[in-house]
């Protein structure tokens, strides 16, 4: 970091950030001569550079600093007519990027691709969409984009592109997945044909049968390629998973669709350069315009440079072989294990023309003191039926709930009718299954309620999948997570989730049935002040009370049964004393099932609490 800055009063106070150095302090206040706009502060006896001195100073930083006076010189004698471009960065979107978000996206567009590293919680989103929609106005690019994430955020990513621009996305799925039915039907011809084969002599009709069976497979293998292709027509960016690409229909496709932008969020998924995801990767290397982000750019190895930049810059390291010899230290003699770097100084310099990297304060210093934001997720096919079945049975319970209030003459008369009661429970059970169904299955199946394992399918939770990657994003970062859910049984299941896959970090637990000094013990001996204890599981219990300053990020599991246990949930994060400029709330939807009915009832509570409490 060449620079850093604090806010203050009034502004920023910007210092030196590097190590120190005679030459690079020299090229720091040279650079830092050319900012106009600033005020000297009596109080600090420094400089204090307000939000348009910022974006100037970002400018003039993000000249390489491997350029020479002359090269600076003429770059600066432009700046003002850059940090006028800065300003129109964004200005198409529907929600503005971030200072921060503004200067990442002008780096990539300058250099035509790159790669963005960047804390979790930085927004991927708005810097990904907002450099295509730029790098389309300035006709660098004019054909379809698309953006490849982790498969659980695949429905998230489509709804990010009409949340931030007028962009149309589209989802794209295999003709495997997508056109299942229409597979399913093909194997139903062949099955028929099969028997037929086995039969031996056939009449004439079951000759005509197996024809008429074989005309229609062929009809149905076109009828699955025109509807797979259909989902590559009409739409600005298409969303994928890395294992979609993987698929050579798809990647063909997007080829044939013309697609001149790729952004590969969460890019360290294809660091192993012999994965079939980062071959599949670098096939699509002649996209005019690559971007790759991610917040661990190096897991275990410097080798794992390879394989993000052959996809982002190939250029950089056209061959593995010298790559490895060059850069690579073995221990063991050559083509041992990897132990080290080589020549890192020249490593460094050259992937650094390639990448621009934010810090945590970078990026928090500019946020709201809480930024919520909701991951969105979708059951499977089989559990959406079995979603409509209970939305079905409980419509016909309120239907008769509804009857049997008509015919009672008073509401103790109705509270006592054994009818009444056993509708009510039912009512009350299958909203229960509802909700469970769309956190995981393994609820309704640690039910107490037998009726509950009726409503299982065995498919896996998708709500569950994006749980468990969120987390593994925020340990990676080396910060403190807060889960909450109402159900105590779901602890239960995490706890051993979390301990299976990070057994070195320590799971604190708040429920009801604890003591206050076992709650005290949890949440401030574990997991405030005990580095071991990263992860704290809460129910309803934990969202009075609590202080978690040292807590940056909390997730809710489901929907908060009202507004004011939301509110203070979220004030657990929300404290004065709190060690970080910005805290993270992920809430996780599960779209077209019980949480949309849920949020419904928190939105219409905390419209009675502004129009009646606060009169707004």
């Amino acid at each position: 970091m060449i620079y850093e800055k604090e806010k203050v009063d009034g502004g920023y106070l910007v210092r030196y950030g590097e190590k120190f150095t005679r030459d690079g302090f020299n090229q720091f206040a040279w650079r830092m001569s050319f900012v106009k706009n600033k005020n000297f502060s009596p109080k600090y006896l420094d400089w204090v550079y307000p939000p348009d001195g910022i974006k100037e100073i970002n400018i003039l930083f993000s000249i390489g600093m491997d350029k020479d006076v002359n090269d600076v010189k003429e770059a600066l004698s432009n700046v003002r007519h850059v940090v006028s471009d800065y300003d129109e960065i964004g200005k198409d979107m529907i929600l503005q990027p971030y200072d921060y978000q503004k200067e990442i996206i002008k780096f990539i567009l300058d250099n035509q691709g790159g790669l963005i590293v960047a804390p979790c919680g930085s927004g991927k989103s708005p810097m990904g969409i907002g450099t295509y929609l730029e790098a389309k106005k300035r006709g660098l690019i004019n054909g379809p984009g698309a953006i490849i994430v982790k498969a659980s955020l695949k429905v998230q990513w489509v709804k990010e592109v009409s949340k931030f621009a007028h962009l149309t996305a589209n989802g794209i799925y295999t003709k495997a997945d997508f056109c299942s039915n229409e597979y399913n039907r093909v194997k139903t011809r062949k099955n028929a044909i099969k028997k037929l084969d086995e039969k031996g002599s056939l009449t004439k009709k079951e000759k005509e049968k197996k024809a008429k069976k074989k005309r229609e497979i062929i009809a149905l293998y076109k009828e699955i390629d025109e509807k797979f292709k259909m989902q590559f027509q009409g739409y600005d960016l298409f969303v994928l998973n890395y294992e979609t690409v993987n698929d050579p229909d798809v990647r063909e496709t997007l080829k044939e669709a013309g697609i001149e932008y790729i952004m590969a969020d969460e890019i360290h998924y294809i660091k192993n350069r012999e994965a079939k995801r980062s071959l599949a990767m670098a096939d699509l290397g002649d996209v005019k315009f690559k971007v790759g982000a991610t917040a661990t750019p190096v897991g275990k190895s410097p080798e794992d440079l390879f394989g993000i930049f052959r996809f982002v810059s190939p250029e950089l390291f056209p061959k593995w072989s010298d790559f490895s010899k060059t850069y690579l230290k073995y221990s063991g003699g050559k083509f041992g294990r990897v132990s080290g770097v080589e020549n890192k100084e020249q490593l460094t310099t050259k992937i650094q023309k390639n990448m621009i990297v934010k810090s945590k304060h970078d990026v928090s210093s500019q946020l709201p003191k809480l930024v919520v934001t909701p991951l969105v997720c979708r059951l499977s096919y089989k559990q959406q039926q079995v979603h409509t079945t209970l939305m079905e049975e409980l419509d016909d319970l309120h239907e008769q709930e509804k009857m049997l209030k008509m015919r009672m003459r008073s509401e103790d008369e109705l509270r006592s009718n054994e009818d009444y009661l056993k509708i009510s429970a039912g009512i009350l059970a299958r909203q229960t299954f509802a909700q469970q169904l769309c956190i995981t299955e393994e609820l309704l199946l640690k039910s107490d309620s037998n009726m509950a394992k009726q409503y299982t399918t065995g498919d896996s939770s998708s709500k569950m999948e994006l749980l468990k990657e969120k987390v593994g994003e925020i340990l990676n970062e080396g910060e403190k997570v807060c889960i909450f859910s109402r159900y105590t049984s779901l602890q239960d299941i995490l706890i051993d989730d979390f301990k299976r896959a990070y057994p070195n970090v320590g799971v604190a637990v708040i429920r009801g049935e604890l003591s206050a000094q076992q709650r005290y013990i949890e949440a401030y001996d574990k997991f405030r002040d005990d580095d071991k204890y990263k992860i704290l599981l809460c129910s309803n219990a934990g969202a009075e009370g609590l202080n978690l300053s040292k807590c940056k990020y909390l997730i809710e599991v489901e929907r908060a049964e009202s507004f004011g246990i939301q509110t203070q949930r979220y004030g657990r994060l929300e404290r004065a004393d709190s060690i970080h400029d910005t805290a993270f709330v992920y809430q996780l939807v599960c779209e077209e099932s019980w949480d949309d009915i849920a949020q419904k009832i928190v939105d219409k509570k905390q419209k009675y609490d502004e129009e009646l409490i606060r009169g707004m």
